[in-house]
């Protein structure tokens, strides 16, 4: 079965250290779903980053380092690809819900964007 995800980057071009996600190109065409080799790899280096914050800034600062962002759809927690700003996956399909990060690091400061349907990027 052909993977629906692709590089965007130049194969050409080299690739960040070991743990680093920001060259993975995690970028999806609609309604695809990641792969399994991506989804363990993802989680191996997200999910310590969301065990370890203590607080939200942390959390966004620990993940732009992976060349990642976190934000608010739909009233749920977003991993994004920071170059891009694309959705990657949510909290849930981590293992760790929007609801889980707030029972233990409080209620972040979002602001709220321009579409009025529960979006916003987490401030801190």
């Amino acid at each position: 079965m052909k993977s629906h995800w692709r590089s965007t980057t130049d194969e050409t071009e080299p690739r960040g250290s070991v743990g680093e996600v920001s060259d993975m190109g995690w970028v999806s065409k609609a309604g695809a779903r990641i792969d399994h080799e991506k989804a363990l790899l993802l989680r191996s280096i997200v999910l310590p980053i969301l065990d370890d914050a203590e607080t939200w800034a942390a959390l966004k600062i620990a993940l732009e380092e992976k060349g990642l962002g976190v934000a608010i759809q739909r009233g749920r927690l977003m991993l994004t690809d920071k170059s891009t700003g694309t959705s990657i996956c949510t909290g849930r399909f981590l293992g760790k819900p929007l609801n889980v990060l707030v029972s233990r690091l409080g209620k972040p400061h979002v602001r709220l964007g321009q579409e009025n349907n529960a979006c916003g990027e987490i401030l801190h």
